[in-house]
């Protein structure tokens, strides 16, 4: 009987199991998504209250590399595979805006992708931990009837 379960055992680790937990991406992600909020909220703000535009290209500059960081990343991921993905699009995207002069679009762009993508990541554990769960669940022996005799058998054993 062949498993298609991966163990740790059997896998290599990733770039971010090799790293304290505080530079991974699951957590640094979500962090930055609430600095990119923070930052086109402050900037708005800012813009009505007669701040320096300086301060308010600041709070851009910053909502923008928080907002950005890990869809540049995910770009340059495909870029060296030679692909195109949605990553890619976005980073592009939201780069168009700041050019034409609509910043606080393309940081709400940036925003709204990394939520979707920190939303995901957590739907995803979540399925993992359960499906996890159910895995525990599995059992490794079953009864079996044989004439009038009934048999415990380890599933391995069972034939149809």
């Amino acid at each position: 009987m062949t498993t298609f379960i991966e163990t740790t055992d059997e896998r290599q680790q990733s770039p971010d199991e090799q790293r304290p937990y505080w530079l991974t991406k699951a957590w640094l992600e979500p962090r930055f998504v609430v600095v990119t909020l923070a930052a086109i909220l402050l900037s708005i703000v800012a813009e009505r209250a007669g701040v320096p535009e300086i301060m308010i290209a600041l709070l851009g500059v910053v909502a923008y590399i928080a907002g950005g960081t890990f869809g540049l990343l995910g770009a340059l991921h495909s870029l060296r595979e030679r692909r195109i993905d949605v990553d890619m699009l976005m980073i592009f995207a939201a780069l168009g805006a700041a050019v034409v002069g609509a910043w606080h679009e393309g940081a709400l762009l940036l925003f709204l992708f990394s939520l979707s993508n920190v939303l995901q990541d957590y739907a995803i554990g979540r399925s993992r931990q359960a499906i996890r769960g159910l895995l525990k669940l599995y059992p490794k022996e079953a009864k079996v009837k044989r004439g009038e005799s009934v048999q415990v058998i380890k599933l391995e054993a069972i034939r149809v």
